[in-house]
């Protein structure tokens, strides 16, 4: 008896609780139905509707215009590179007559044709000890939207007492440094093809400037041997649009004809030094205002024949045949290192079978000295030689 009264007891309570549920739903019902409350699962799009085709359609037509134009651009700016090389390449003579720079390179183009200085650092060891570096990097005008482009990069590098901001003054597009203005116009006015120039310090510190440049020679022989191919580069050339692939020994040479390197004093030595150590890694030099310290300070005045011939070895000793570099270098007819330099490269041209007038140029500043104004004119002149073999694709 008890136990049926507890089982109409729990059945009344299951069917209250069933109750109350039902008055709750109905409730709410009403209460969202009052505030004008719609609940409603929204609807997923249909990607197979004729809108949702449409759309795919357009984005992907929009693809193939871009890529087209960006063809066409890529295809226009190689038939132009190629134009200019094959002009340059025309005034390789062996003894080329500099010309003047123009007056007008001393004023600053209109804004839209100016390049761009930007400033890298990087860490660069010497002598067991880890330096803090920088460089200035020159962007061509059209760098930021030509994003399509791959540019070779050439290296200059300062004389005696220099540093990274000698060349180019300052960071953004505006500097009036006569170098600065000379790349400006150059491009400009379609004498070399767009690219990138690199303008590092040889000095690990400033502590390292001494009274004499002769103690430079060490440094810069050091800088050309390790700091240039295991920090500079990599820093620079992995951050930009260029053609290295890979910062190992490997991707640096197949890269090499994409890469040049020129200096003034110190730095003319400096470029003497890359082609005698780092000729795997670069096809392009242009030394000014000095000649190679490869067997000695000046060694193009104390022993012409036996530097012409360290350089011919270590050619040879890369691997590197007569059609795979290009040295177009100069100096002041005032300045003494013209006669240093004339007698190497005199010497230099005792071997045919390594240096050419197709691969060998050199030039006079006619009443200059040992100043920014040669070399500005000797680059004027010089410029135009750097990448001149090397396909603009």
């Amino acid at each position: 008896m008890h136990q049926y009264r507890d089982r109409r007891q729990q059945m009344k309570i299951s069917c209250a609780r069933r109750c109350a549920r039902a008055v709750l739903a109905a409730a709410l019902c009403c209460v969202s139905a009052s505030c004008g409350v719609q609940r409603s699962v929204p609807a997923r799009p249909d990607p197979y509707s004729p809108q949702a085709q449409r759309q795919r359609s357009a984005k992907a037509d929009k693809r193939k215009a871009e890529e087209r134009a960006r063809a066409a651009a890529r295809a226009q700016y190689n038939a132009q590179a190629a134009q200019i090389n094959g002009h340059n390449r025309k005034n390789l003579t062996g003894d080329i007559t500099f010309r003047e720079t123009p007056s007008g390179y001393s004023q600053q183009v209109p804004e839209s044709q100016r390049g761009s200085v930007e400033k890298v650092s990087y860490k660069a060891t010497y002598q067991g000890k880890t330096y803090n570096k920088s460089a200035l990097v020159y962007l061509p005008a059209g760098y930021g939207t030509n994003t399509w482009q791959k540019y070779n990069v050439m290296y200059i590098l300062h004389g005696y007492g220099g540093g990274f901001t000698a060349y180019l003054g300052g960071e953004g597009r505006n500097s009036t440094a006569e170098i600065k203005l000379l790349l400006d116009h150059m491009v400009a006015d379609k004498l070399i093809n767009p690219a990138i120039f690199v303008f590092p310090e040889y000095y690990p510190d400033r502590s390292f400037k001494t009274d004499s440049y002769i103690t430079d020679g060490p440094l810069v022989k050091a800088f050309i041997r390790d700091e240039f191919t295991k920090a500079l580069v990599p820093a620079v050339e992995s951050r930009y649009r260029t053609y290295l692939q890979a910062t190992g020994s490997a991707g640096l040479k197949a890269s090499r004809q994409h890469r040049a390197f020129g200096g003034f004093s110190m730095g003319g030595a400096a470029a003497w030094y890359a082609f005698q150590y780092g000729l795997a890694y670069i096809q392009y030099f242009l030394p000014a205002a000095q000649s190679s310290w490869a067997l000695y300070p000046h060694g193009g005045l104390t022993d012409p024949g036996g530097t012409a011939r360290a350089l011919r070895d270590a050619a040879a000793a890369q691997g590197i045949g007569k059609d795979g570099f290009t040295i177009a270098g100069g100096s002041g007819t005032a300045d003494i290192t013209s006669l240093y330099m004339r007698r190497q490269v005199d010497s230099m041209r005792r071997y045919p079978d390594t240096f050419t007038a197709a691969n060998l140029e050199f030039g006079v500043v006619a009443g200059a000295g040992h100043t920014r104004e040669a070399l500005v004119n000797v680059l004027y002149n010089n410029l135009p030689f750097m990448f001149v073999n090397t396909d603009p694709r």
